[in-house]
């Protein structure tokens, strides 16, 4: 293209899971939308103004003060499965 454009671009590559994260998907997606309105906040206060207590849903060696972007998918879909489990 001439003039170049100012963006920048990627290429992201997918593989399908042998087994899907949850057998939910509607509510993952919805708890994932919830949580990643609040970018580039903590999760612990995210967790608290969605009515869940972050001590009882974050695993061993989440700190509430982790921001959702840097978690693994399966460590999102875990944190899901406990705030669904109640």
């Amino acid at each position: 293209f001439w003039p170049r454009p100012g963006v920048t671009s990627a290429m992201v590559a997918l593989r399908r899971r042998s087994a899907p994260l949850t057998s939910d998907a509607a509510w993952l997606a919805d708890f994932c939308r919830d949580v990643f309105a609040q970018r580039r906040k903590q999760l612990g206060p995210t967790l608290r103004r969605l009515g869940h207590d972050p001590a009882r849903v974050l695993p061993p060696g989440v700190e509430g003060t982790v921001r959702i972007e840097q978690l693994e998918p399966g460590v999102i879909a875990g944190i899901a499965a406990a705030c669904r489990a109640g």
